[in-house]
């Protein structure tokens, strides 16, 4: 395999991954700040920008240094068009998050303490402009993946494996985002408040995550039908344990957990938010090791 279609084929990933935690953080993040307690806010908000560094800000710079290593190598049969659009659109990206999004997130602190929710409004109006530029290049990364499959013209298998293959490091990107920062924020949320920022929490993910999950499972199913050319059955077969397997640990165990994770009450109930924390460590290499099994099926279908 040229060295230039795993740069290719590494530059989709991170795109993928961004794009799911980018998105996860405009519907099941941004949208919840108004719900913390207003005494918590500027200690959640702090633990908020310390952990985006890390699962957000790295995986955008992984992939701007990806954008600009293709550009570089320009790989045969990629036109130079997409290369420079894909570049231009991470440098616009890391521009506008330097000088627009980064003091407007600054700005959603009161002076006196709390959210000004004018200044929220503002920020989370004008990060759809940030999920739009981040899923573009995903798309485009992809694409460009594409252009590597069936000599210019991939089979439906090799599409089906590529959007499958997508939607599981989007998911991957969302995972580990979740643990290392969603979950770790709730002990900041406060007491009072915990109960309704939790349904709301619950009540988002079912678009953002759940959705893209299914469509996850319904690839992996459909894989083993529309096998791609030169990808292993028994690989096949381990994704969807794999899908089998997570979808069977969440309907037994992580939903009946999160459904008495909180009271009105109590709040966030301690000893629980501790299991929950410690046994989300499975469905987070579950998840990976998916999205693994994924991309080791669409380098196996784009050797020559």
């Amino acid at each position: 395999m040229h060295g230039d279609t795993w740069l290719l084929v590494w530059v989709a990933v991170m795109a993928s991954y961004g794009a799911g935690a980018v998105w996860l953080g405009q519907v099941s993040g941004y949208a919840l700040w108004p719900l913390v307690g207003r005494g918590e806010f500027p200690r959640f908000h702090a633990a908020w920008a310390r952990g985006a560094r890390g699962t957000i800000l790295v995986p955008l710079a992984a992939t701007l240094a990806g954008a600009a290593g293709v550009l570089w190598a320009g790989p045969t049969g990629i036109p130079v068009w997409a290369l420079g659009m894909g570049f231009t659109l991470q440098v616009g990206l890391w521009l506008l998050t330097w000088f627009w999004w980064r003091p407007s997130g600054s700005r959603v602190m009161a002076p006196g303490g709390g959210m000004d929710l004018r200044a929220h409004s503002r920020l989370r109006s004008s990060h759809w402009l940030r999920v739009a530029l981040v899923t573009l290049y995903q798309i485009l990364a992809c694409w460009m993946v594409a252009r590597r499959l069936g000599s210019g013209h991939p089979q439906a298998s090799q599409w089906l494996l590529l959007v499958t293959f997508a939607l599981g490091f989007y998911g991957v990107g969302q995972i580990w985002m979740v643990q290392l920062l969603c979950y770790r924020l709730w002990p900041w949320v406060g007491k009072d408040a915990f109960h309704g920022y939790h349904l709301a929490w619950w009540r988002s993910i079912w678009t953002v995550i759940f959705i893209p999950a299914g469509l996850t499972l319904a690839g992996a199913v459909a894989l083993l039908r529309l096998r791609p050319p030169r990808v292993d059955p028994l690989l096949l077969w381990a994704g969807l344990g794999l899908q089998a397997l997570l979808c069977l640990l969440t309907a037994t165990w992580w939903g009946p957990l999160m459904s008495r994770l909180a009271t009105r009450e109590q709040g966030l109930v301690p000893h629980r938010y501790r299991l929950l924390m410690t046994s989300h460590w499975l469905r987070v290499a579950i998840v990976s090791a998916y999205g693994l099994v994924a991309l080791w099926a669409l380098l196996q279908t784009t050797h020559p």
